[in-house]
């Protein structure tokens, strides 16, 4: 009995460096994403009341989510290529866009058919520049010349203009 609880031990330890893929963790993003929306004072305060409200009431929440999102939703995305929890970022066409801005600079990130191509816009203060990207063609990006595209390699220069910043 001994001997069968020592091999399961090192299976379920081990179980992340056999499985060589991880998943998006909705369940912990979300997990995470209350505890930052928690705000009791100001500074150290603040951190500090989350810091115990993480691991005095909530570690076996945090131990039960990891474990779905780790074994659970992480063989699921490994086996069918989709996770449920994070499929809930994309649209219902498996659009997802998301949008940074800074220092009046923009960058816009398209995802399409499910992540498997993205559409790079940055626009800054000499203009917009789009790239595509591909998951089937993983460390290329392509640019549009006359409604076909072109792909870009680092050997021609830098991507984008001289002087443009984001």
């Amino acid at each position: 009995m001994k001997k069968l609880l020592v091999i399961l031990s090192i299976l379920m330890f081990s179980f992340g460096s056999f499985a060589n893929c991880f998943g998006k963790f909705g369940v912990l993003k979300t997990m995470y994403g209350f505890h930052a929306g928690i705000n009791v004072g100001s500074g150290f305060v603040a951190k500090l009341v989350r810091t115990i409200l993480m691991y005095i009431p909530f570690f076996w929440v945090y131990g039960f989510a990891s474990f779905l999102d780790l074994v659970l939703f992480n063989l699921i995305e490994f086996w069918t290529d989709s996770n449920p929890i994070a499929a809930a970022e994309y649209d219902f066409e498996g659009k997802l866009v998301k949008e940074f801005r800074e220092n009046g600079g923009s960058l816009r990130l398209t995802y399409t058919k499910w992540g498997k191509e993205m559409m790079i816009e940055a626009e800054g203060n000499k203009g917009k520049v789009t790239f595509f990207a591909f998951a089937e063609k993983p460390g290329k990006l392509f640019q549009k010349e006359n409604g076909t595209l072109v792909e870009r390699t680092e050997a021609e220069g830098p991507a984008l203009p001289p002087g443009f910043a984001l």
